[in-house]
């Protein structure tokens, strides 16, 4: 099998397997944040410079009561065993409970976390700071207008059917714990950086791509790759222009920089349908963090980081949803150059 093949029946199987929720777009309010990758707090932890980010972040979305969305990997279960994660993050982990309580609280499945699916582990280390937990693999919102569907939202971590991710995973679970992160301690490296093996990331999404343009009516919201992705003309524009800026800088110029701009530019050009979204993640080196918001007709990528003292949110795309599921409705369009 070829590798979108792979990633076709991972997504297959989650999608046939996902519970369907119907929702009004009026009462549809929610944060999607994902890749937290919570660890235990030493040189090998990606999360340590986002702490204090996230905690921002979480405060206005309790005020504002959207529904909290964690899609995967909130905490790194390949590196750290559960033990090392609670005890470093009780308290970041606490800040979900409020959410939780009100019934605004969907936690999913990602590859560094998979381990939450197992029962006794869940009760163990996560039931006695949030109570009951039942972790999602996938989620598919059915968005209804006065008893009208507009379409569906599938929320998925994304990692279903990749080979190391999913299909690998207990080998892979291994090698980090007992190889990787020994040498993350020593050298102060870090493996969850959105530029990590960015060739084989953007792979993934055209994949991910390929297979939600195949999905009447289906906007895919995923995450995984750490690359935060939004398909409005406004997103494309900032890209191009970023990209002839860089191109003009001889000075400046890194060949890979350029070549990863080019990709991306090609890409988000090739995107004849919405219907590949990517939140990012909470992980970033700088303490930064994306997520996607959507407050009924609003759907919107934003990122919250640290200016001086202080976490701020800024809106980087936002488009109509009703917009979005329009363009998605079934067209049969031809799925984006590989």
């Amino acid at each position: 099998m070829s590798y979108q093949q792979h990633i076709n029946a991972g997504l297959d199987r989650a999608h046939a397997a996902a519970p369907v929720l119907p929702i009004e777009i009026g009462d549809l309010r929610v944060a999607i944040l994902s890749d937290l990758h919570r660890g235990a707090g030493d040189d090998a932890d990606d999360f340590r410079a986002c702490r204090d980010t996230l905690a921002a972040a979480l405060e206005r979305y309790g005020r504002t009561r959207h529904i909290l969305a964690l899609l995967g990997d909130a905490e790194d279960l390949w590196e750290c065993r559960p033990a090392e994660v609670i005890a470093e993050y009780r308290a970041s982990i606490l800040l979900e409970k409020a959410f939780h309580d009100q019934g605004r609280y969907w936690r999913f499945l990602g590859n560094h976390d998979e381990a939450w699916q197992v029962p006794e582990l869940t009760r163990q280390y996560l039931e006695p700071i949030l109570g009951r937990v039942m972790p999602l693999e996938s989620l598919r919102l059915q968005v209804t207008e006065r008893g009208h569907v507009l379409g569906e939202i599938y929320l998925v971590h994304g990692h279903q059917g990749a080979l190391w991710e999913d299909r690998l995973a207990w080998f892979s679970r291994r090698i980090l714990h007992y190889v990787w992160r020994p040498i993350q301690r020593l050298a102060k490296l870090t493996t969850t950086t959105p530029a990590t093996d960015w060739r084989l990331g953007r792979k993934h999404e055209r994949a991910m791509y390929n297979w939600a343009v195949q999905q009447p009516g289906t906007i895919v919201i995923a995450a995984h790759t750490h690359h935060p992705a939004f398909p409005s003309p406004e997103r494309s524009v900032l890209l191009a222009a970023t990209y002839d800026e860089l191109r003009h800088q001889p000075e400046a110029f890194d060949p890979e920089v350029i070549e990863r701009m080019e990709t991306d530019l090609a890409f988000t050009r090739a995107q004849e349908q919405p219907c590949y979204i990517n939140t990012g993640c909470c992980s970033f080196s700088d303490g930064s963090c994306t997520a996607i918001e959507i407050a009924a007709d609003h759907i919107q990528l934003v990122r919250w980081h640290v200016v001086g003292r202080r976490a701020q949110r800024e809106v980087l795309a936002a488009c109509s949803l009703k917009q979005m599921l329009r363009e998605v409705s079934p067209l049969g369009q031809p799925a984006a150059p590989g």
